[in-house]
């Protein structure tokens, strides 16, 4: 395989998106996502496409995030192909089309747009790197084993309209997805705490789930 970055020109390329002490803890997601785009990925992807280095190595830090080989299905995940077939269909059976999973869709440009994981055994923490997908439109992790914070980088993509997060561990605030401006289709998180401490603060929720269900 040609070795299309360096670890060098690597680093310059995602310092700025994830600093430089994740990237030199060898055990950290950004470090193994880094590893493996220099090391293992066959895309063969130049550096002219960098914006699309930059969106294949968003979506391996969360695949790593979210101990990606203990997934319900794979999707493609950490593949040669292309960002935009990384899905499939969790039965196999095509003419479902509510099986369909993994980035669900890209514009003409190919950039990712939806995100599905619903019931997938995601693992760990949603990465602040998924914020570099600019243009997000639908992202769906409900049924998971998600926990750690929701990060405020994804308040800030303007295009992304819907963002299902019930039923995991997550806690901290989502006020931030409140006071951006953007109008959302559905945002969902365990936010309804009933008599007991809420887990995640978010009063522009349209959708909130008991934490205790």
């Amino acid at each position: 395989k040609v070795m299309i970055l360096s670890f060098s020109t690597a680093m310059e390329i995602f310092v700025p998106i994830s600093g430089e002490e994740s990237l030199k803890n060898e055990t950290s997601p950004q470090y193994l996502a880094m590893d493996w785009i220099v090391n293992h990925d066959g895309a063969n992807m130049t550096l002219k496409e960098e914006d699309k280095i930059i969106q294949r190595y968003a979506l391996a830090v969360f695949y790593f995030s979210t101990q990606g080989k203990n997934w319900n299905h794979q999707y493609n995940f950490l593949s040669d192909k292309d960002v935009c077939a990384w899905n499939g269909y969790k039965n196999s059976t095509r003419d479902n089309l509510d099986q369909f999973s993994g980035v669900q869709r890209c514009d003409e440009a190919g950039n990712v747009q939806n995100i599905e994981l619903v019931s997938e055994n995601l693992t760990g923490t949603i990465p602040s790197e998924l914020g570099m997908l600019t243009n997000l439109v639908d992202l769906k992790f409900n049924f998971n084993n998600l926990f750690g914070t929701v990060p405020i980088e994804l308040s800030y993509i303007s295009s992304l309209t819907e963002v299902e997060l019930m039923r995991n561990d997550l806690t901290g605030g989502m006020e931030a997805f409140c006071t951006n401006g953007i109008e959302y289709e559905y945002l969902s998180a365990d936010c309804f705490g009933g008599n007991k401490t809420t887990k995640i603060e978010c009063s522009c929720c349209n959708l909130c789930s008991p934490w205790f269900l």
